[in-house]
């Protein structure tokens, strides 16, 4: 719908300038959406300038976002973290309660995700990832730092994290126990799936769903 179009073009204008910090976003949007309005007035639509508000709202409200408490405030010099796409993604899982995030590689959809927990105070996540990136995600769901001091960890301090290799560890776990519960795709048999059947977690990652669909 309209709502949508305006979202999209405001977040295509707006990155075109290549402005970097919370700051000057907020003023790039707010220019884009006073120019909106101007254009708008010239039409006499009433409908149109209340989808106007209701964009920029949306707006606001994402770079109003904070770093989620214990999480690091940086990855990269020049990256935002969360970056204004991980903040849409974070507000539209927040209001929608489920999302697919399809954003391009790179974008950082894993950390959309471990944010959006973050952010919402979720207890416990269970995340289920192909085998293939375990490790990276133990990397993310960590403090660590490399030996050249880049920040691998999205955490200031070691989050709980079970890494399920056998259907033992699935009994009778609390769901205030652990903050991320991480199995592999791979392991879904039936005896894993009723297992998981029973656990008690407030949000559920699927990281490269599309390889569940058989």
């Amino acid at each position: 719908g309209l709502t949508e179009v305006i979202k999209r073009d405001a977040l295509e204008k707006t990155l075109a300038k290549r402005e970097s910090g919370i700051e000057q976003n907020v003023a790039l949007f707010r220019n884009y959406f006073d120019n909106l309005r101007t254009e708008a007035r010239c039409i006499g639509n009433e409908d149109l300038m209340q989808t106007i508000l209701t964009v920029e709202k949306f707006y606001i409200s994402i770079l109003s976002l904070g770093v989620p408490k214990g999480m690091v405030d940086g990855l990269k010099e020049e990256r935002e973290f969360p970056d204004i796409y991980q903040r849409i993604n974070i507000r539209e899982i927040e209001a929608k309660k489920r999302l697919l995030i399809a954003d391009e590689m790179g974008a950082g959809k894993s950390a959309s995700a471990i944010l959006a927990k973050e952010h919402l105070g979720i207890e416990t996540a269970l995340v289920v990832v192909p085998s293939n990136a375990i490790d990276t995600w133990a990397g993310y769901l960590s403090d660590k730092v490399d030996e050249n001091g880049k920040q691998i960890g999205y955490f200031q301090q070691q989050p709980k994290v079970l890494r399920v290799t056998d259907v033992s560890q699935l009994k009778d776990v609390e769901r205030d126990v652990y903050d991320y519960i991480v199995i592999s795709h791979e392991r879904l048999t039936a005896e894993y799936t009723e297992a998981l059947k029973n656990l008690d977690y407030g949000m559920l990652i699927l990281d490269e769903v599309h390889k569940l669909k058989n």
